[in-house]
């Protein structure tokens, strides 16, 4: 899909020496040039990703066995159900050993008790980096924000997802992104 749309990623701008990963190696960067009218660029990102954000649905995925909680959206409940299955199958694949899981599993208990039960579930990209985010340069020579793509891995979830996945990225650079980002975004 990406050598069909016009543009260019949001990943170009970000160097290749930056302390974060970004693409595979096979990914070849093109030359962004100047970064007249960026900040524009990243709001009007933050406001695309609101809109997909105020996509509230019913309820999260399927539970396994009843659901505990019926008078909330049971966010807590599913997170722990999914990062429950998300470990299983990083260490059926070799990817974590147990004792990182137990790690994780502590981590988890202690933090995601935060999460708010009240939050409605909404529509989230889940795959939100920077190569997932196209640009394009106008006559003028001013970048202006395409679309964003790639929507196989969506799903209904909270939008912290999303949200923690592109401040990694864009934090990993300049904090000024982020900040952009997040004036379009809004509270």
């Amino acid at each position: 899909m990406l050598s069909y749309e016009p543009g260019v990623n949001l990943v170009d701008f970000i160097p290749s020496d930056a302390p974060i990963a970004t693409l595979p190696a096979s990914y070849v960067r093109s030359s962004p040039g100047q970064l007249n009218g960026f900040q524009a660029v990243l709001e009007a990102m933050g406001q695309a990703v609101k809109k997909l954000h105020q996509i509230h649905v019913d309820q999260f995925g399927k539970f396994v066995g009843d659901n505990p909680n019926p008078y909330r959206t049971c966010a807590l409940n599913f997170t722990q159900q999914e990062a429950k299955h998300q470990l299983r199958v990083c260490m059926q694949q070799g990817w974590f050993d147990r004792e990182f899981v137990k790690t994780i599993e502590q981590w988890l208990a202690e933090y995601l008790q935060l999460i708010d039960e009240t939050e409605p579930p909404c529509f989230i990209h889940y795959d939100l980096h920077a190569g997932n985010i196209r640009i394009t340069r106008d006559t003028d020579g001013r970048w202006q924000f395409l679309t964003l793509l790639d929507f196989e891995m969506a799903r209904v979830w909270l939008p912290e997802q999303d949200l923690a996945v592109l401040s990694w990225y864009l934090r990993g650079f300049d904090d000024d992104w982020w900040h952009a980002f997040l004036r379009g975004y809004g509270q």
